[in-house]
């Protein structure tokens, strides 16, 4: 072989003898696969056709739905206080929602069932708060106080009274009968309460005047004469007692008596303690202070009277007299219609 000759040239044998690796191919690492380019999204220009005279293209979008109208009808359900009503359908929802249930349509401005007109004259009550009580003192649980929020019963009572009260007055509006029983029983009534809270009373006038023992100068008929300048007087030793008549059966209710001779503090002895007896078998006694101004009493005879009878039980003394005296009794009885 010359020795500038290629090394298999004439002799492809030799190549495989010399060389024997030239057979084996050699490891080659795989080369990652190109990713394809995203298609780039056509832009949406105003300003008309591209460079290259083709219009862009826009990809077709939905049209929007026309909104069905709900016709207004009636609400499927009683409508309770505080319900929303739709303005669209007139549907009726419960206060918590905020969209209705029918239709759909925002509440934000949909109107409130209103309460009846009989609830909103009766006072509204007030809602109540759970209350829990403070932990005790010692560390020991303490009972947990919390208001329970049943069923109250004054609402309905109230309620009751109210109907009642209107049920009541159309009757008298509508029955003559019903007015002529009632009138005469409310006038009563009315009189019954005016005396009781605001008495009037007419004096009662004693047509005849006695007593066992007087001064003859100032018989009994002048403690009931009307004037303050005359007195009955009688010895303190002896029976101190007036009975007073009247001219027809009286319930005398309320007295003044001046005791001693007014003007004339020392003039006399003045009467402590008054007792009275009426011909009822009822008794009673007046304690009166010392001096000569009129002092009042509440009386009670128990029934219509004709006359009563005043002892002198007991008097504020003076050594300068002997004899006890009374200016004037006065009776009074509450007048009649």
């Amino acid at each position: 072989m010359a020795p500038g000759a290629p090394i298999g040239a004439g002799a492809p044998g030799g190549v495989l003898q010399q060389n024997p690796a030239a057979l084996v191919a050699p490891e080659t690492t795989p080369a990652a696969a190109p990713q394809p380019r995203a298609a780039a999204a056509p832009a949406r220009t105003a300003a008309g056709p591209a460079a290259g005279g083709e219009p862009d293209v826009v990809a077709p979008q939905d049209r929007p739905q026309a909104r069905r109208a709900v016709p207004k009808s009636a609400p499927s359900r009683r409508l309770e206080e505080g319900d929303l009503v739709c303005g669209e359908c007139g549907e009726g929802n419960l206060p918590t929602r905020r969209f209705c249930s029918r239709c759909g349509d925002s509440l934000a401005h949909a109107e409130a069932v209103r309460p009846r007109w009989w609830k909103r004259i009766l006072p509204r009550r007030k809602p109540r708060r759970a209350e829990v009580a403070a932990p005790a003192a010692d560390g020991k649980p303490e009972r947990v106080q919390r208001r329970q929020h049943r069923r109250s019963v004054w609402p309905v009572i109230r309620r009751s009274l109210a109907v009642l009260i209107l049920v009541c007055g159309l009757l008298y509006a509508a029955f003559p009968q019903v007015r002529s029983f009632v009138d005469p029983r409310v006038k009563a009534g009315r009189a019954w309460v005016q005396s009781a809270l605001f008495p009037d009373y007419a004096p009662v006038r004693a047509v005849t005047a006695t007593g066992p023992v007087s001064d003859r100068k100032h018989p009994p008929v002048m403690a009931a004469d009307g004037f303050t300048n005359t007195w009955w007087s009688a010895p303190v030793a002896k029976q101190k007692m007036i009975e007073l008549k009247f001219q027809e059966p009286v319930e005398p209710k309320r007295t003044l008596i001046r005791g001693g001779i007014v003007g004339d503090l020392r003039g006399s002895q003045r009467p402590r303690t008054l007792h009275l007896v009426w011909p009822t078998g009822r008794t009673q006694d007046l304690v009166l202070k010392d001096h000569t101004d009129g002092q009042e009493f509440d009386l009670d005879s128990g029934g219509p009277v004709t006359s009563v009878q005043v002892w002198v039980q007991d008097t504020y003394q003076n050594v300068e007299s002997k004899n006890v005296a009374i200016t004037e009794i006065e009776l009074w009885s509450e007048k009649k219609d």
